[in-house]
């Protein structure tokens, strides 16, 4: 076990995150979907994968430090600030909102509530990666929304496929690698340190959710293939007990980002922890 800070403070690369990458550098619908097909066929490596990952990760201990360095709450990075592509005026919709919920109105137990955007769980100053690598890109990128469920205060993960970033099954797999990232203990302590009063207290590493926020989702045959297996991995993956303490429920909403899209938001799948 590391028991010295500076080793606590090495940042981990996992199993799931070195998957993410592999789905990042091979991009075309056609290899995605045959790993999306086999997966699903095999949810219990994935599963596996995902333990292996949070014992990985439950080495790090950065809980002193935030999880970016933009300063005042609420300001907007230029790039969130260009409204061209929807999921920035999701974003913008979101941070400006004067009380900051959404309401999801065809089953409320899913509205939640904005915390933050573009948080790196693994940020990470003046350190480096377990493979000597500087740290100095641990800030970079990250889950795009931190959300919180307006009823047990449970973190979300939320992951907008919007514009030309539509792969529900490329944003399962990047959430499900932020869930374990951010669901270890020292993650959860480090979360209530830095956003106050926003989630439920957990020093045990207890579950978290995951959104995946189709924004004007294509209906045409591959991406809606994408979306059904997508669902089919879900509910394969919550109804194992593996996931407990790392995943509660995998959520998919949908909205046709009108001027209102915030009060129009729709369940397109749910599957949650028996």
């Amino acid at each position: 076990m590391r028991t010295q800070p500076s080793r606590q403070r090495l940042i981990p690369v996992t199993a799931l995150r070195h998957l993410y990458q592999l789905l990042r550098d091979f991009p075309k619908e056609e290899f995605q979907l045959a790993v999306c097909k086999e997966i699903c066929r095999r949810p219990d490596q994935l599963l596996k994968l995902m333990a292996e990952s949070r014992d990985h990760f439950a080495l790090y201990d950065n809980r002193g430090e935030a999880f970016h360095n933009r300063g005042a709450e609420g300001l907007l990075t230029p790039s969130r600030q260009d409204s061209s592509h929807l999921a920035n005026r999701f974003v913008q919709q979101l941070a400006f909102s004067e009380d900051k919920v959404v309401q999801v109105v065809d089953a409320p137990k899913y509205s939640f509530r904005y915390v933050d955007y573009d948080i790196s769980p693994w940020r990470t100053t003046y350190s480096e990666f377990e493979n000597g690598k500087s740290g100095q890109s641990s800030g970079a990128g990250g889950l795009d929304l931190l959300l919180s469920n307006c009823i047990d205060q449970t973190p979300i993960i939320g992951e907008i496929k919007a514009d030309t970033d539509v792969n529900p099954f490329l944003g399962l797999i990047q959430s499900m690698m932020y869930a374990v990232e951010l669901s270890t203990p020292a993650q959860r302590a480090r979360l209530s340190l830095h956003y106050p009063e926003r989630f439920a207290v957990s020093d045990t590493g207890a579950g978290i959710d995951i959104y995946l926020i189709l924004l004007r989702y294509p209906q045409d045959k591959i991406s809606l293939e994408f979306l059904s297996l997508t669902n089919q991995l879900s509910a394969r993956l919550m109804a194992d007990t593996r996931v407990a303490g790392t995943i509660r429920r995998i959520v998919a909403l949908e909205t046709p980002m009108t001027s209102a899209c915030l009060d129009n938001m729709t369940v397109a799948f749910a599957h949650s922890q028996l």
